[in-house]
């Protein structure tokens, strides 16, 4: 049953299956909920929606040093940029980057920023399932665990239009959730916001609930947040998938990708154990 007051909480579903009885429905485009959620990008006190700056320039640092320079790339494309705060710092390293994302508040940040710099960088509001990419790319960057959060044909889509829109040579990095880190989610929290938040301006009190379904690596996160006022409930989803090594070979050879490097941070380390992401560098064969 769909929770639309307190009192149905009780009886919500148990054991949800993801994209079958939950359905993503974050409003990702919506004018106010990016708003809010730009809020979240920009603070630097915490890695929930972009890096701390510390971190972020450390990646940005190794991607430009071990990938681009040396293979003398020119342009390059961030899928789910966010406020461009990754591409607005490769832009400030003379490259010509194209940042793509559905949120409209983030979008706008990081237009302002590359024209008040006068920085060679673009940004696109749209979603990366339908929008074009453009061509001519030296490289692509799909990261934070942003690929997860979409069906396997829907991420095997955009890794075809990814190498598409690549040179041949050109590569794409992704940094993904491992299925270890997805299973640790599991659990519930409750959460108060009085001044507001991210799901409304008004107070609100939240339950987040993680389901994992190890069988087929999938997952998916519930908000019912509750507002203090009328006691109604609105109802926020994800659903995430995961990948072993099999699965994702598999989807990277069906795109036209070939995978060349792996590695366990966005800067370049191996060997951290119970590392939460994986890096993946594909390339799109030259020949």
């Amino acid at each position: 049953m769909a929770v639309r007051l307190i009192t149905d909480l009780p009886s919500r579903n148990s054991a949800p299956i993801p994209w079958v009885d939950v359905q993503s429905n974050f409003p990702w485009d919506d004018p106010e909920f990016s708003k809010q959620m730009l809020r979240k990008h920009l603070d630097t006190s915490h890695d929930e929606a972009s890096r701390r700056p510390e971190i972020m320039a450390a990646q940005v640092e190794w991607m430009d040093s071990t990938w681009f320079r040396p293979r003398k790339a020119k342009s390059i494309l961030d899928l789910a940029c966010g406020p461009g705060l990754i591409a607005n710092s490769l832009a400030r390293k003379d490259y010509t980057v194209k940042g793509i994302d559905i949120a409209p508040a983030s979008i706008n940040y990081g237009r302002k920023i590359a024209a008040d710099w006068g920085l060679p960088a673009s940004f696109i509001q749209g979603d990366i399932r339908q929008i074009g990419y453009g061509s001519g790319f030296d490289a692509a960057l799909f990261n934070y665990g942003l690929a997860n959060s979409f069906k396997r044909e829907d991420f095997a889509l955009i890794l075809h239009r990814i190498k598409e829109a690549l040179n041949p040579g050109g590569i794409v990095i992704l940094e993904m959730i491992t299925p270890e880190a997805m299973a640790k989610k599991v659990g519930k929290t409750w959460h108060t916001r009085l001044a507001g938040g991210l799901f409304g301006r008004r107070a609100y009190l939240a339950l987040k609930e993680y389901f994992f379904y190890p069988s087929d690596i999938t997952a998916c996160e519930i908000h019912y947040v509750i507002d203090l006022e009328t006691t109604r409930v609105n109802e926020y989803s994800i659903c995430c998938k995961g990948y072993r090594d099999e699965e994702l070979a598999v989807v990277l050879k069906e795109s036209g990708l070939k995978k060349i490097a792996e590695f366990d941070s966005l800067t370049g380390e191996t060997g951290i154990k119970d590392s939460e992401m994986r890096v993946i560098v594909a390339e799109r064969p030259a020949g």
